[in-house]
């Protein structure tokens, strides 16, 4: 067997060896509503952050001739003329490129929402209660909510029939993009209706076969707190929890995601798409970025995970959000190199809880060197040290990606100056390269 693989088990348990979920068209390019509009998302400003993306955004290279505009969660507060209308608007967009645009939704297989334990489940036919497909414990109760939701049975019939229904929905609407959250909720241990089933692993495997069974290839399907295994069920996996704006913090930042990516960048392609998760620009957005810079950095970090880009600024209705989107957006080169769809590995390994400073990967001249100062007060002059990326590499000249500046390269060290919240996209050449730019001459010093 060649390419990637994934392991899962059978229902009796024994180990089969699987390809990963691929995908043949660009990593996914778009919107999400989540940071942008959390349970306020409707349809005015799911269609007019649609109509941003086409008229501004587009034409300034945010396209890779598809771009996905996604409803996240509390999609379900549109009845069904405005979703149905919403997401027709969207199918009906074209950007003077002729890039097409395709709407996208959120559904969570196994995780309930609802406080009505006897409201009948959907797709039924009345012939199941939500009683019916909750998880429950040895002692016949239901399992506790686990942040918010509680936690369904991926074995009961009421839950396979569920999960028929609501995909071959919004598939037949014409929904392109799936995203399908709080999967981990599927895996915990129970009691499952069907007594074959002796581990949440094995529910979670069950309830995942009909996930792909019943989407038969009709929608991308990006996993959200989600098992890292089993694999093999959907295209992209979120890297790590929400991401949204800010460089720094405990959770939810730059920082927090690519110390992920520092650990976890080896699962792109082998097992999954790597998802940076979405990119709040802008002071209304939730933890939004809060200046260009940071902005930029949010973009570049998205851009060493291997380039999926989802945005999810108040683009509908924020003039501060929107003028930043045109800004961090409109640079062509960084987005060519997130159209190839490479992951960048860290150039260190042993940082502990924080992120690698210094990821690289090879690229067509030599290597793509993306540096990050996570410090959001203070300048940092950080040490590029090509040694560490490859001993047999020579570099002569180190190019900034975004300007397009160049400058000598003498020696093995780089030192890259960073202000507060800063990074830097750079391409090292080898030398055969010849110098590009207004800066021959200038000191080896990449500013």
């Amino acid at each position: 067997m060649t390419g990637a693989v994934a392991w899962k088990l059978t229902a009796n348990g024994t180990p089969n060896c699987i390809h990963r979920l691929a995908w043949a068209g660009p990593r996914p390019l778009g919107w999400n509503s989540w940071a942008a509009y959390a349970d306020k998302i409707n349809r005015q400003r799911y269609i007019a952050s649609a109509q941003f993306v086409r008229d501004k955004l587009s034409p300034e290279g945010f396209s890779r001739k598809v771009v996905y505009i996604n409803f996240d969660a509390f999609w379900s507060s549109l009845d069904g003329v405005a979703l149905e209308d919403a997401m027709a608007t969207v199918k009906s967009m074209r950007s003077n490129d002729g890039t097409v645009f395709e709407p996208g939704i959120y559904w969570t297989p196994f995780a309930a929402w609802g406080d009505d334990p006897d409201a009948f489940v959907e797709g039924t036919n009345g012939k199941y209660r939500y009683r019916d497909i909750l998880l429950k414990g040895p002692d016949g109760a239901f399992l506790p909510t686990v942040d918010g939701g509680k936690p369904i049975d991926p074995t009961a019939p009421g839950t396979r029939l569920r999960t028929q229904f609501y995909i071959d929905t919004l598939a037949k609407m014409g929904f392109k993009y799936l995203k399908l959250d709080f999967l981990s909720h599927g895996a915990l241990e129970g009691k499952h209706a069907d007594p074959a089933i002796q581990t949440g692993t094995e529910a979670y495997n069950l309830g995942m076969q009909d996930v792909l069974k019943a989407n038969a290839g009709r929608m991308f399907l990006s996993l959200s707190i989600a098992p890292l295994f089993p694999s093999g069920y959907g295209h992209a996996r979120r890297l790590s929890s929400d991401t949204k704006g800010h460089i720094s913090g405990k959770d939810q930042s730059t920082e927090y995601m690519l110390n992920a990516l520092t650990y976890a960048w080896w699962t792109d392609e082998s097992l999954y798409i790597i998802d940076p998760d979405h990119i709040p620009l802008g002071t209304k957005a939730d933890e939004g970025a809060r200046n260009l810079v940071e902005a930029r950095s949010r973009l570049l970090s998205t851009i060493v995970s291997g380039g999926m880009i989802l945005d999810s600024t108040r683009l509908a209705d924020d003039p501060e959000g929107q003028a930043m989107a045109l800004q961090v957006y409109n640079n062509r080169a960084l987005m060519k190199v997130g159209d190839e769809g490479k992951v960048f590995r860290p150039v260190e390994g042993d940082t502990g809880d924080a992120a690698a400073r210094v990821f690289a990967r090879s690229s067509a001249h030599g290597y793509y060197i993306a540096v990050f100062n996570y410090d959001d007060k203070e300048t940092h002059t950080i040490q590029v040290n090509l040694n560490r990326i490859d001993p047999e590499f020579k570099g002569s000249v180190a190019r900034d990606v975004a300007s397009g500046v160049s400058a000598p390269v003498s020696g093995s060290d780089i030192p890259v100056v960073l202000t507060p919240s800063e990074s830097r996209l750079i391409e090292v050449s080898g030398p055969s390269e010849r110098i590009r730019g207004e800066s021959r001459g200038a000191k080896n010093k990449v500013r």
